[in-house]
């Protein structure tokens, strides 16, 4: 077998490089000539050749799977960052049920007693009172009629005289109550009217109720209650005005009853 020429670089067994031979010569079994020297063949590793063209990657190998590493250490906390908006307030919410009273405080220790005040005026324990009436029939025509009284059931203080009819409290607030009681043997005609008075110093002072007579009545029964302010001299009088159509007499069987009367008392100054 032959071999075509080619240049190598061979190395002897005890390590001596032979640079650019070409062999020129066949192969013999064990011995190879080159430019005059002998060269041992019988071993593979005295002669390196040319590197051979590398052959295509083998396959992966199966992947291996190594020890977990350690875990490296916290990183440092960063800066905080800056605080955002204020979120819109929210409604109001219900107003919850009302809690139970508590229990009564203790009582307070009383305050110091106040300065007694100023002692008022004496007080009037004491005025006039009268009662008088009539024990004699009058005539009571149309119109404004003085009524008169003679006799006192009562006068602590000599307040009417029964000679001028006049009423004399002196001064204050009084009381003064009239009644007069009057009829007629004819009947009254009808929307008339009758009603008491008082007059003071000879003016109306005060009218009592209107009472209407109508053609069935023969009798009519009239009042006057009131309170009058009277200065040391003011007089007071008596009244009827009648305009029924009729005239009429006074009742004067019970004076201070039936028949006329008047009555009051003092009040204050």
């Amino acid at each position: 077998m032959s071999y075509s020429p080619y240049s190598q670089t061979l190395t002897t067994a005890t390590g001596v490089t032979f640079a650019n031979l070409t062999v020129t010569n066949s192969i013999h079994a064990g011995t190879l000539y080159m430019n005059g020297y002998v060269v041992n063949t019988s071993s593979q590793s005295n002669i390196i050749g040319a590197t051979g063209v590398q052959g295509a990657t083998g396959p992966s190998g199966a992947t291996g799977i190594g020890a977990s590493g350690f875990q490296g250490s916290t990183g440092a906390i960063g800066a905080t960052g800056s605080t955002g908006a204020t979120g819109y307030i929210g409604a109001t919410g219900s107003t919850g049920a009302t809690g139970a009273t508590g229990p009564q405080g203790a009582t307070g220790s009383g305050g110091a007693v106040g300065a007694t005040g100023a002692t008022g005026s004496a007080g009037i324990t004491s005025g006039p009172v009268w009662s008088v009436g009539s024990n004699v029939a009058q005539t009571l025509g149309s119109g404004a009629q003085k009524v008169t009284f003679n006799t006192k059931e009562f006068d602590t203080s000599s307040v009417y005289n029964t000679s001028t009819n006049r009423l004399v409290p002196g001064a204050g607030y009084f009381t003064v109550n009239i009644g007069v009681s009057a009829n007629t043997t004819t009947n009254m005609t009808n929307g008339g009217t009758s009603f008491m008075s008082i007059y003071k110093n000879g003016t109306e002072y005060r009218r009592g109720d209107r009472i209407p007579s109508v053609s069935t009545q023969n009798i009519v029964a009239v009042t006057l209650n009131t309170v009058v302010l009277s200065t040391a001299t003011d007089y007071f009088e008596v009244y009827f005005f009648n305009s029924t159509g009729v005239t009429l007499t006074t009742e004067s069987a019970e004076p201070n009853i039936y028949g006329p009367w008047l009555t009051g008392s003092f009040l204050r100054t």
